[in-house]
């Protein structure tokens, strides 16, 4: 039997779902901090969009948990922006997850980079970009890629 969702309709409002949401897909940056070569040719986006303005666009709806999905930093600054996104989560508890970029073209070389972003316990898997150059793969960020028996070459 499916699952029914109750909606609650304020007057004046939006349908606003009575659970809680996690969003699985949260990007933010700040291209005075890092930089993201995507936004150069588009102004409307290419300024920080941090949490407050999350929280500014989600308006009522409330949102109890987020992950972070890389969002396509210059690939010599992958590390440099988990690294901010988790100072980030530090500051709001609702952030409880990372996807980082990694550079798995590089196969058993990235295995520092994969390491070093597995030991953050927010870390939940690395992925490659849709960049053109970069595989479509993903990465077990929790253990390494031979012994987490879900990717490819697992023991």
């Amino acid at each position: 039997m499916a699952r029914r969702f109750a909606y609650s309709i304020l007057p004046g409002s939006k349908v606003m779902p009575d659970f809680p949401l996690v969003d699985t897909h949260l990007h933010v940056w700040d291209p005075g901090l890092l930089r993201y070569p995507w936004l150069d040719d588009i102004p409307l986006l290419n300024k920080p969009y941090l949490l407050e303005d999350y929280d500014r666009a989600c308006g009522a709806v409330a949102v109890e948990r987020m992950v972070f999905l890389q969002a396509e930093v210059d690939p010599a600054q992958f590390q440099d922006e988990a690294d901010w996104v988790d100072s980030l989560a530090d500051q709001d508890s609702r952030l409880q997850g990372i996807v980082a970029w990694a550079p798995l073209e590089k196969g058993d070389a990235a295995r520092p980079a994969l390491e070093r972003l597995a030991a953050n316990p927010r870390s939940r898997a690395s992925g490659a970009s849709s960049r053109p150059s970069r595989t479509s793969a993903f990465a077990c960020a929790r253990i390494s890629s031979r012994e987490c028996g879900c990717c490819p070459n697992s023991a």
